[in-house]
């Protein structure tokens, strides 16, 4: 049995639209809207934070886990969905358990100006009740000629 994705190496792909690769899984993924359902339910599969933001830092997609850990914390409600600026709330941050929001928005800043691809950064934070540390991943993506980060 084999699959569109046998044998490739998504770990430095970047889909910039010009490549065949890219422009069939794109029309495949037209033609066939279920895997844009698959996508989904695996985006929500796994098991650590993950937010998609677009070229403005704008929240389009929260897997979840992120909504799971929004929806048990208190005073989070506005940057935690679809529509809120992750670039504002990680520049807002204000607290003992804070420093890392403003160093992490700038990685982000450098993947969405397509300054680097890829970005990862351990910080603190807190939700109020719990100190927590988190490594941070920002990976850069080219569709349509728009820039998206995924961030976990």
């Amino acid at each position: 049995m084999t699959n569109d994705i046998e044998g490739k190496n998504f770990q430095n792909f970047r889909s910039d639209n010009s490549s065949p690769d890219f422009l069939q899984r794109k029309e495949h993924l037209e033609k066939n809207p279920v895997f844009r359902d698959i996508f989904r339910i695996a985006f929500d599969c796994i098991p650590c934070h993950g937010v998609i933001v677009d070229q403005n830092g704008t929240i389009i997609a929260v897997n979840k886990a992120w909504r799971d850990r929004i929806l048990n914390a208190k005073g989070v409600e506005k940057w935690a969905s679809a529509g809120a600026n992750y670039l504002e709330v990680c520049e807002e941050s204000k607290g003992i358990y804070s420093a890392g929001g403003k160093p992490f928005v700038n990685g982000l800043r450098a993947v969405l100006h397509r300054q680097l691809d890829r970005f990862e950064m351990e910080y603190p934070a807190s939700d109020g009740a719990t100190h927590l540390w988190f490594l941070g991943r920002v990976n850069g993506m080219e569709i349509d000629g728009k820039r998206f980060a995924f961030v976990l």
